[in-house]
């Protein structure tokens, strides 16, 4: 018989299996930066499920609630850029919803569980030390951020060689494995 966290966990084996074959594909034909960019989601999965099983039937809620948040911070952003042009019905309903997400979890400010995912996998590990999911951050999570956001660790993707021989490569470098190897 299924639970709610089952169903959870086969959507979120389902989305890293997706992700563990896109950075495959992307490393294996050069594209490691990226490789490495979709490598966080795997993490961010890994983490965040076990997260959820501590205490499954108030986080899973949460979890879903949150998206209510994202959605209206879209969806409002998107009407003004548009002059205020979106349906007022359906802006007020997807507002009503935040509202409503917002009031059952206060904490819930910049993301769904209402504290940083380092902190997320902390608890985790504490729970199950044999867990690793701390490893996970520092090593995999924090690598793969250093090609995700904006610094010069991320331009290095784009980088062939070394020193006064190096060459910006506009398209696909060498395959590597480390993408492969942290996914």
């Amino acid at each position: 018989k299924g639970t709610p966290l089952s169903g959870l966990g086969a959507m979120f084996v389902a989305r890293a299996a997706q992700s563990t074959y896109s950075a495959t594909l992307l490393a294996s034909h050069g594209f490691n930066g990226d490789a490495m960019s979709v490598g966080r989601t795997i993490t961010e999965l890994a983490i965040d499920y076990r997260y959820i099983a501590l205490k499954p039937d108030e986080r899973i809620k949460k979890f879903k609630e949150f998206d209510s948040v994202a959605i209206y911070k879209i969806a409002a952003a998107a009407d003004k850029l548009h002059g205020g042009r979106f349906d007022p019905d359906m802006m007020r309903t997807l507002k009503e919803h935040r509202d409503e997400a917002k009031k059952n979890n206060p904490e819930s400010t910049t993301n769904w569980a209402g504290v940083r995912l380092s902190e997320r996998a902390k608890i985790v590990d504490e729970s199950n030390p044999t867990l690793k999911r701390m490893s996970l951050y520092k090593l995999g999570y924090a690598d793969a951020c250093n090609a995700s956001h904006s610094g010069f660790l991320t331009l290095q993707y784009a980088l062939e060689g070394q020193g006064a021989g190096a060459v910006i490569r506009m398209g696909p470098m060498a395959p590597a494995f480390k993408p492969i190897d942290l996914a």
